[in-house]
């Protein structure tokens, strides 16, 4: 019963830190659509 426990404790803080990244990865998408180095000049055409 404990290394259930253990298991499932373990499991939820991988899943909850893979939402925490693909949370932040979303708003970070939101705020700068061109990415964290935006191409400048004409090669941005």
């Amino acid at each position: 019963m404990i290394a259930l426990s253990n298991f499932l404790q373990a499991r939820s803080s991988v899943s909850s830190a893979s939402n925490l990244v693909l949370v932040f990865i979303t708003l970070f998408i939101q705020k700068r659509p061109k990415g964290l180095l935006p191409q400048k000049g004409r090669a941005a055409e």
